[in-house]
């Protein structure tokens, strides 16, 4: 990205199955991020982790354009090298991803 390139950041929030979802607002964080200007789109999922769930970040990031991901899920430590893919495949850099521990 040049200096002159529009931010286009996706957010990403997992659910992870209820173990996030049961314990963290899940809408109320999609609500507070997404009117950052930068923020383009924020999807939520059940399993953003999950091969479906990937597909769904992959095709998101080609569509809308994204240049950033943010993935709000479990530890990074589990999955940083799953969304890193994820994001590569999506022909981006996977080191314009950052994952939130939530």
């Amino acid at each position: 990205m040049n200096s002159e390139e529009e931010l286009r950041i996706g957010v990403f929030i997992c659910h992870c199955g209820g173990n996030i979802s049961d314990t963290v607002d899940v809408k109320a964080v999609k609500d507070a991020v997404e009117h950052f200007e930068s923020v383009k789109i924020v999807e939520t999922n059940e399993y953003i982790c999950s091969i479906a769930g990937q597909d769904v970040m992959k095709t998101m990031i080609k569509e809308k354009g994204i240049n950033r991901v943010v993935v709000a899920s479990c530890s990074p430590l589990l999955h940083l090298e799953t969304f890193r893919r994820a994001v590569s495949n999506a022909d981006l850099n996977p080191y314009l991803l950052e994952m939130v521990n939530i």
